[in-house]
């Protein structure tokens, strides 16, 4: 088949040579021409996209919605010579409000448009296992399946309009936020006086866990904040078009927002911009001058009980940012039902909102944790956090959450 791609930056391209492996015939354009190049085995790279002309299916994978709109309508845009019928299918995380304005247009020009986020990493890509959330015209949906297919190993159809971009905003929020909860707990648990390996592992083995933790383990284990690439960036991006979605609906997501504010801090700051993933916890200690304790200084019972404090924060915490990722897929149509297995397919979702997940697909769900002990552990964690001077927002706004909630079960948040 013959396909044009657009955009092939990190992602882009990767998803790009899994096509042309596939064995189709892939035209490439991207705006520096030498990325395009390194992509080996391509039927040919053009120097604009009006020039995709003979591909009947086009992907887009851009940095945002001004880039989009120039691809596609620009001077030189693929629209100008798109045949009628012609399925853009666009893969970017870009805002609903763009997306819209661009399927709005191309409709109107008699071309089909699909939203296509993408669940998961590079190395995703490369292994084939790469999800997609899709929503739009059933009919292209099942168009373009088989390659959506080739490009990962599932994907989701979710309805029409934006959803699978509020999906796809949704598990970004649990993926971003999970790194400040996590960041503020583990530098909690320092405070404590918690072994650091100890308690990473107990925290990863427990309800509070997630696979974030596994998959970076060796970031947390070195303590490797600084990667040179200022990934704060790509957070505070999927953040701010959440929140900005959550406006226009009128949904509050107080988590959600100290995440945002705290990674907006550390992409503005010179010295903690170049953080990446887990490099909130380091942060923290930094501006509190907390001096690292490999081994502690609790014996084993206080340590174990100081283990409990944290695992039981930061399923609070979870449990509040997935209930606010919840409420955000239904303000927009999509049913709870479906928000939950979505979210239970991010890497930031914790076991438990996994375990509630399969619960609520049953249809037994329960909510199986107190509030209260939930509170005593925040109130362990806020004096502390007084006490040495660490800066934990999502905790104090959870603090405040359940002191209007205090009667509610964590997971009935969700």
């Amino acid at each position: 088949m013959k396909i044009g791609w657009i955009g092939c930056g990190d992602m882009g391209s990767r998803m790009a040579k899994r096509l042309i492996d596939a064995g189709h015939e892939v035209y490439l354009y991207n705006r520096t021409r030498s990325k395009a190049e390194a992509i080996a085995g391509a039927a040919g790279i053009v120097d604009a996209p009006c020039e995709l002309a003979d591909t009947e299916i086009v992907f887009s994978s851009v940095t945002n919605g001004n880039a989009l709109r120039a691809v596609v309508f620009g001077d030189k845009g693929w629209v100008k010579t798109a045949k009628p019928g012609s399925i853009l299918v666009e893969m970017s995380t870009i805002s609903p409000d763009d997306a819209e304005e661009v399927r709005t247009k191309l409709e109107a020009a008699g071309l089909r448009y699909l939203n296509v986020p993408v669940v998961g990493s590079m190395f995703m890509v490369e292994k084939g296992i790469l999800g997609s959330l899709v929503s739009g015209q059933k009919e292209a949906c099942d168009t373009v399946a088989p390659l959506l297919m080739q490009i990962g190993n599932r994907y989701r159809y979710m309805g029409d309009g934006v959803k699978a971009r509020i999906a796809k905003l949704a598990s970004n929020m649990l993926i971003c936020g999970y790194f400040e909860l996590l960041g503020e707990t583990l530098a909690c648990g320092e405070a404590l006086g918690c072994a650091w390996m100890p308690m990473i592992d107990a925290i990863a083995a427990s309800p509070a866990g997630c696979r974030l933790i596994g998959n970076k383990g060796n970031t947390l284990a070195e303590r490797q904040w600084s990667s040179g690439v200022a990934l704060t960036h790509t957070a505070l991006k999927d953040l701010s078009l959440a929140l900005g979605c959550a406006y226009e609906k009128g949904i509050a997501m107080p988590v959600c927002a100290q995440a945002r504010q705290w990674t907006q801090f550390m992409n503005k700051s010179d010295r903690f911009g170049t953080y990446s993933t887990f490099g909130t916890v380091g942060t923290i200690e930094e501006l509190a001058g907390l001096s690292f304790n490999e081994a502690g200084n609790l014996d084993e019972a206080g340590q174990a009980e100081a283990q409990n404090v944290l695992i039981t924060v930061l399923c609070g915490l979870n449990a509040q940012l997935t209930s606010e990722a919840v409420a955000l897929c239904e303000a927009y149509g999509i049913e709870k039902s479906l928000a939950m297995q979505c979210l239970a397919e991010a890497f930031g979702c914790s076991t438990a909102v996994r375990e509630q997940a399969d619960r609520i697909a049953a249809g037994t769900a329960e909510s199986p944790c107190c509030i209260s002990s939930c509170g005593e552990a925040i109130q362990k964690c806020l004096e502390v956090s007084k006490e040495k001077g660490l800066m934990t927002p999502t905790i104090g706004a959870l603090a405040q959450i359940l002191a209007i909630k205090e009667d509610v079960g964590i997971l009935e948040l969700i």
